[in-house]
């Protein structure tokens, strides 16, 4: 058997004649360690194999890829699948040397995947969590405490679900789960926050705030808070009041 590095994906493609025409297939038997083998190569949204060679070379690039990032993780995880907390772990880890995040993002991340690994379970499969386990995670999550004395809004759980749905894109890409497996994408009615209309301040109303902020001094000078630095902070910026 050659080795999968001496193949070029041109290589790969042989033809079959298939209702008077001829159609590309390709030959990744040397990846049969991961599910490689003789295959159709079928463009998305068609059903029959391809007549034209650029599609059936891009094909053959985007399969070799799926069937490499496969291989890798067989070698790393042993099969298909992964604990969640030790692919959580991976998927942040991944995340911060891609420098592309926030350390308070990751640091939020964490925390919203510690609470799906404490409710699956830390040494559960992630390609084996189904859509109605998710179903019920969002009712959990419904009924978990915001800390305010009150429970989660939609928006939040919206949060918690992203998080997760973010971790089996990577684990799909990587080929921890079987292409397409994304719980959280099949589920049906997900959680969405409540729209409230935005309240805006004129330039004077504006103003007139921040002079407020400025010349406010409380009768307790222990109370004196930074107001008119932060006021001003979001008025100039926009920013969030998490960013703030």
């Amino acid at each position: 058997m050659r080795n999968s590095r001496e193949k070029s994906p041109r290589s790969r493609i042989y033809w079959r004649q298939r209702g008077g025409e001829n159609r590309a297939y390709g030959d990744f038997r040397d990846f049969a360690d991961v599910g490689g083998r003789r295959e159709a190569l079928i463009p998305r949204d068609e059903t029959k194999a391809t007549t034209r060679i650029a599609t059936a070379e891009k094909l053959v690039t985007e399969r070799l890829a799926d069937l490499q990032r496969l291989r890798h993780h067989h070698a790393l995880f042993g099969t298909i699948g992964a604990p969640l907390t030790e692919f959580a772990a991976h998927h942040l880890i991944q995340k911060a040397r891609a420098g592309r995040v926030t350390e308070g993002w990751l640091s939020e991340t964490e925390r919203r995947l510690r609470v799906a690994v404490q409710y699956f379970g830390p040494d559960r499969d992630i390609a084996t969590i189904t859509v109605p386990e998710v179903q019920e995670y969002v009712n959990y999550l419904r009924d978990s405490s915001n800390g305010r004395g009150g429970t989660l809004s939609d928006g939040t759980v919206r949060h918690y679900l992203n998080c997760l749905s973010n971790l089996y894109k990577r684990a799909i890409s990587e080929g921890v789960a079987p292409l397409g497996y994304n719980p959280i994408a099949m589920l049906m009615d997900k959680p969405v926050a409540r729209i409230q209309e935005a309240r805006w301040l004129e330039v004077h109303e504006a103003a007139l705030l921040l002079e407020s902020a400025r010349t406010w001094r409380p009768r307790n000078p222990a109370e004196r808070l930074p107001i008119y630095p932060l006021l001003a902070t979001f008025l100039l910026t926009g920013g969030r009041k998490s960013e703030v």
